[in-house]
């Protein structure tokens, strides 16, 4: 089955079937077969002929909190917390501001541990977590939102 890839012209198809009116003898060579011709994918293997290698994606040392208290600290990362592919995790934390409230507050220890802060408040606050991309991996972006 032929499929459609977008931004392709459709791909035109050649058929080389050859048949003779004599029967079939004993030690002769007949061919048979279809081919399929696609103009801009015979372009493109000339100008690229060695293949990409798949980017495969990161995993963070630690999945975000289920759920967060809404008043007191919850650890959001844990210590020197990297990815699969050696980088370094960040977090970000955000929430809608009321004026002078303080709603949250990120927390970052000496020893790399990060603890969001919240103090009681209904909020509904967002971390996501990020990482650099590398060779051979893409980049992290992990959102969580949590309603407090």
């Amino acid at each position: 089955m032929l499929q459609k890839a977008p931004g392709y012209s459709p791909a035109a198809v050649r058929s080389t079937l050859s048949s003779t009116a004599s029967p079939i003898a004993n030690g002769s060579t007949y061919s048979t077969g279809a081919g399929l011709i696609n103009a801009l994918a015979a372009v493109s293997a000339a100008t690229n002929p060695a293949p990409t290698p798949a980017v495969g994606s990161q995993v963070a040392c630690r999945k975000l909190p289920k759920k967060i208290k809404r008043r007191g600290l919850t650890r959001v990362l844990p210590k020197h917390c990297r990815t699969n592919a050696g980088q370094k995790v960040r977090i970000r934390a955000s929430a809608h501001q009321r004026g002078d409230l303080r709603l949250f507050k990120l927390v970052r220890k000496r020893n790399g541990k990060v603890l969001v802060r919240t103090y009681g408040y209904r909020i509904r606050l967002r971390l996501v977590q990020r990482a650099n991309p590398t060779a051979g991996y893409a980049a992290l972006k992990v959102a969580k939102a949590y309603k407090l």
